[in-house]
């Protein structure tokens, strides 16, 4: 019985911070856009730059997060 409780203990965890990943997930989207957006009323060479840095920033931090998900989602196998 104690391979199951190990498994559902795992499950949970999965859930858990797959819950809280697609969170961050939504902000980042929301900050990202709220960036675009906002970047056709900046003239400023240098601010236009750091929001440019910003918004990479922000998709290699999206990119990484879709690598965890991807992770989290393989099959988890139980000892035998």
């Amino acid at each position: 019985m104690g391979d199951m409780d190990d498994f559902t203990d795992l499950i949970r965890i999965k859930i858990k911070i797959l819950h809280s990943t697609t969170q961050n997930i939504s902000v980042e989207r929301t900050n990202i856009s709220m960036l675009l957006v906002d970047q056709v009323n900046v003239t400023d060479p240098s601010a236009r730059r750091l929001r440019q840095e910003r918004v990479v920033e922000s998709g290699s931090l999206l990119c990484n997060l879709g690598s965890s998900l991807l992770a989290l989602a393989r099959p988890c196998h139980l000892k035998n």
